[in-house]
């Protein structure tokens, strides 16, 4: 409505004026606030789909398009939340394992401490009370295998072993038997009335294993033989047996393991094809 200059302005004219204005203002305001508008060139396939999208959900393809597009930030959306939490996971499963190590460190810390306060005890307090004197004969017992896993157990037990000296002697119903000297920081062990030889396979093989255990443990290097046959010395006192012992010469039992061996026969031909001879030139 155009208000001419000339014509009366009467109060009708005027609200009148002010009303057509108002609507003007508020289509303006209605146009400015328009959403931004972007120019997309698409296939011809895709804009019917788009159109055949539009009308199956019954809205223009503009509220459409935008419907999609807002969908598909919405799911990258979660794919970067489940990417964030999946970083979370692992941080968090990184600090599970860590926390277990440092919880398996101090197990086994603490168990090394006991093992120590254990290998102390046994050296100051419990050897000292169960030993007469600084030269203990073990006791045997009367079956060859028995003597091989007492004698193993007690390669494992005995702290600072520092030598061990193997001799073959006579035996009672075998031709031979095996002597152990063994010695510690302040203790010596004589083993002299085992029955344990190598005459037959089976008593052999457990020689065998236990030369294989002393290898396992470290101790097969500082384990020396008498190379001659040692006379018997169960009925001596231990101090006496072991000094009889030590007067014969001996050397260390790698290299020298074969000329061992046949002294437990009394012709050395006797020294059977079938013995264990990969395992023992491991040893050897």
């Amino acid at each position: 409505m155009i208000v001419k200059c000339n014509q009366l302005a009467t109060i009708d004219n005027i609200v009148a004026f002010h009303y057509h204005v108002n609507i003007i203002n508020k289509c303006c305001h209605l146009m400015s606030k328009r959403p931004p508008q972007i120019n997309v060139r698409v296939s011809e396939e895709l804009k019917e789909a788009l159109h055949d999208a539009a009308n199956v959900n019954s809205r223009s393809v503009n509220s459409e398009i935008v419907s999609r597009l807002e969908k598909s930030f919405g799911d990258e959306s979660i794919d970067v939340d489940s990417g964030g939490n999946g970083l979370a996971k692992q941080l968090q499963d990184s600090l599970l394992k860590q926390q277990r190590l440092i919880d398996a460190h101090r197990t086994m810390t603490e168990q090394m401490q006991f093992m120590a306060d254990k290998y102390s005890s046994l050296v100051r307090h419990v050897l000292p009370a169960i030993c007469e004197s600084e030269v203990v004969r073990l006791q045997r017992t009367f079956t060859t295998y028995g003597d091989k896993d007492r004698l193993i157990a007690f390669f494992k037990a005995i702290p600072d072993i520092s030598r061990i000296l193997v001799a073959v002697r006579d035996g009672h119903s075998n031709y031979s038997a095996m002597t152990f000297v063994i010695y510690n920081e302040s203790h010596i062990f004589i083993a002299d009335a085992t029955p344990m030889t190598v005459e037959r396979l089976p008593r052999e093989a457990e020689v065998l294993e236990l030369f294989e255990e002393l290898d396992r443990v470290g101790l097969l290097d500082v384990t020396e033989c008498i190379l001659s046959r040692v006379e018997q010395t169960k009925d001596l006192i231990p101090e006496k047996a072991v000094n009889t012992l030590e007067n014969n010469d001996s050397r260390p039992i790698r290299g020298n393991i074969y000329e061992f061996l046949s002294l437990f026969f009394s012709e050395p031909e006797q020294v059977k094809p079938d013995w264990f001879v990969d395992e023992w030139k491991k040893l050897n």
